[in-house]
């Protein structure tokens, strides 16, 4: 999607959020979203962003947030006057108790007026352009105007800030870095007010040191809107803080979210709007009270009159071209789309059922792989007798399943599905592990099925599936095909040969070593629960084989930026239990973190925190990608290899995989990818 900042107005959005340290037990969760766009009666320009921002806002906090719609109250335009605010602001503190969770949320012009009791070193208050003041036509008299200094939104956010523990407090707008606080530098906002505030001169208060205050830009920057390729138009730090406090987890900060947004917005603009933040950033989002984000791509604008559908996920995170997808609303009749074009970072769709908004999620309901047919041969020792039934069931139930088809002969297969009856000992398989032949078969065990290579090797110790329950081992067995598909389109994601890789890459090899002593040079503790590791010379990676890494080794990585363009780097691992890993950014960094400036060289494990513990036997695989934009790389994990007969309900996929399409070919000046094999002993 293409962001344009417009220099057709300013955008002021203020967030507000009380959260109670210890709240009661039916705390909840309140908003007010104030926005005007209709600044007719003014000389100054009307926005184009503010309702559409507060749509969002709205959507926001009531799918992932779970505020009731009945609990929001929304101000636009000719009911948001200076009076009408501060009532609004009276009676959310009369409403809220301690423990409840305060969201308020302004959208519109922004400017300053002259500072009359003396509390701003820059000589000029701050304020927020309510509708109705500086009226040329003279229609509103009294406060309503005038603009809302910072002195009468301090005096307003008291009773609130004192009810709750924790006020965070976002300014979208000029001056925004100390709206309601400190100096103010003259900014690009609408001209200043040139008459004496009535409100001016009241005594200056200081805001609960529990507040964290977020400005959308420094003081002497301006806070853009930007339009989408439909043409509506958001306030571009609103639209980036909307898009990371939808991606949030429980147990992120707000700072997890403020990086995460600038890392959006420095995307689209550069760096020529600075967001700031002051004070405790290090407290939960709403108490963590609120569930993970579902593997959603999002709606960002539509083509051809509405009909076709603009999505922020491409192959990067696994989106394949017919893939269904369903609207996470869960409304009835459920909306779906089907993919209709994949780019790198992007992706179109047609609507099937429904109709959809900017911002909507969509969740993968059935996913199409990008190559023909996975041939499995299926076979057994008892194939003509005591196994005759279960190979005939499990082969029906494969040929049922359109990524698959039977094959009639081993020499022609892509996978063997073989039915083993090994000896066992306290219900434990008892021989066969990777790389070792296959066990002799006896009546009398229970059967289990064998994921082989047409060569008769085992693929993963994990995929031996017990079949004493037939149907719940079936849904097993289909589970992981399914996750060896996922595995095949890893494997299709075109590489770039290692020298030409963007990002320098260097790989440090940690041993478990019982000798290793405390304080010897070399030795470090990496995992308490390990023991000490001793640390060898750094190598490429790779050469990793020839150091014949080992189980519970701990793998170190160093990214070097060797070019002149600023890169987003991601490490994926490929376990040979079959799960795939989002290495870095891990779960608890944030999102900047991906982020690799001209020359910029990170040790993941030093500087991130990031080691990669190697604690599975078998042919490991590192996918390192590089990126010219920012992508959801979580999109790509999954979990590893089923192989308990457990609940064959269980989810097959948790998103789209990724793969390769010719219809939309992926310049290597987009992104790249390279990829590292090793055998862990």
């Amino acid at each position: 999607m293409v962001k344009m900042p417009l220099p057709m107005g300013i955008t002021l959005t203020v967030v507000l959020i009380a959260i109670g340290l210890s709240p009661h037990a039916d705390a909840g969760n309140h908003a007010l979203l104030i926005g005007i766009s209709d600044y007719s009666e003014t000389a100054f320009n009307s926005l184009g962003g503010p309702l559409n921002d507060l749509t969002l806002l709205k959507t926001v906090l009531t799918r992932r947030f779970n505020i009731p719609t009945d609990q929001i109250r929304i101000l636009t335009n000719a009911q948001a006057t200076h009076t009408s605010i501060k009532a609004a602001f009276s009676q959310l503190a009369d409403r809220i108790r301690p423990g409840d969770c305060v969201y308020i949320h302004y959208s519109g012009h922004g400017s300053e007026t002259k500072d009359l009791n003396h509390d701003e070193p820059g000589g000029m208050d701050q304020t927020w352009v309510s509708y109705g003041a500086r009226s040329t036509a003279k229609r509103h008299e009294g406060l309503n105007d005038f603009d809302i200094i910072d002195d009468e939104l301090c005096q307003w956010l008291i009773p609130i800030a004192h009810k709750s523990a924790y006020v965070v407090f976002v300014s979208d707008s000029c001056h925004s870095a100390t709206v309601t606080r400190g100096p103010a530098i003259q900014g690009r906002a609408l001209p200043a007010d040139p008459r004496h505030h009535p409100q001016g001169r009241q005594k200056s208060v200081a805001l609960p040191s529990n507040v964290l205050r977020i400005g959308a830009a420094m003081d002497d920057q301006t806070a853009s809107e930007f339009m989408n390729d439909e043409g509506g138009v958001y306030g571009l730090f609103t639209w980036n803080w909307c898009q990371a406090l939808s991606d949030a987890r429980p147990h992120e900060t707000w700072d997890d979210v403020f990086q995460r947004a600038c890392l959006c917005l420095a995307d689209t603009v550069g760096w020529r709007q600075h967001p700031q933040r002051t004070g405790a950033a290090n407290r939960s989002i709403f108490n963590g009270a609120f569930k993970p984000p579902s593997k959603v791509i999002r709606v960002t604008g539509f083509d051809n009159n509405g009909q076709t559908v603009k999505l922020n996920a491409g192959m990067l995170s696994g989106v394949t071209r017919g893939s269904i997808y369903q609207a996470e609303s869960g409304s009835t009749p459920p909306v779906e789309l089907k993919i209709t074009r994949v780019y790198d970072t992007s992706s179109k769709g047609r609507l099937l059922h429904g109709s959809a908004r900017v911002g909507d999620g969509f969740v993968e309901r059935m996913h199409i792989y990008p190559f023909k047919p996975v041939r499995i041969f299926v076979n057994g020792d008892y194939a003509q007798s005591l196994d005759k039934g279960l190979i005939q069931r499990l082969c029906g139930h494969i040929a049922n399943l359109p990524e698959f088809e039977i094959a009639a002969d081993q020499a022609r297969c892509d996978l063997v599905l073989y039915i083993l009856r090994p000896p066992t000992g306290s219900g434990q398989s008892a021989s066969g592990s990777l790389g070792q032949p296959l066990p002799q078969s006896i009546p009398q065990a229970d059967p289990q099925v064998w994921f082989l290579s047409p060569d008769e090797r085992l693929l993963a110790d994990a995929l031996r599936i017990g079949m004493t329950d037939i149907t719940k081992g079936i849904g097993l067995v289909e589970q992981n095909l399914r996750k060896l598909l996922r595995l095949k389109e890893m494997e299709n994601l075109p590489k770039t040969p290692a020298e030409k890789f963007a990002i320098s890459l260097q790989t440090t090899l940690y041993r478990l070593d019982s000798t290793c002593q405390a304080n010897e040079t070399g030795c470090i503790t990496l995992d308490p629960q390990l023991g000490m590791h001793r640390k060898k010379p750094p190598t490429p990676p790779w050469q990793i084989d020839r150091l014949r890494p080992s189980k519970n080794d701990v793998l170190g990585v160093t990214l070097t930026n060797r070019t002149r363009q600023t890169w987003f780097t991601y490490l994926v691992e490929i376990q040979p239990v079959g799960r795939i890993i989002a290495i870095f950014p891990a779960y608890q960094d944030m999102a900047s973190m991906a982020r690799l400036s001209p020359g910029q060289s990170i040790d993941l494990l030093y500087d991130a925190g990031v080691g990669i513990i190697l604690d599975h036997t078998g042919r490991d695989k590192l996918r390192f990608i590089a990126t010219r934009a920012p992508i959801n790389i979580r999109l790509l994990e999954q979990q590893a290899f089923k192989t308990r007969s457990l609940n064959p309900i269980e989810q097959l996929l948790t998103n789209a995989a990724h793969g390769t399409r010719g219809e939309a070919p992926v310049a290597v000046a987009d992104w790249q990818s390279v990829q590292i094999e090793f055998q862990v002993h």
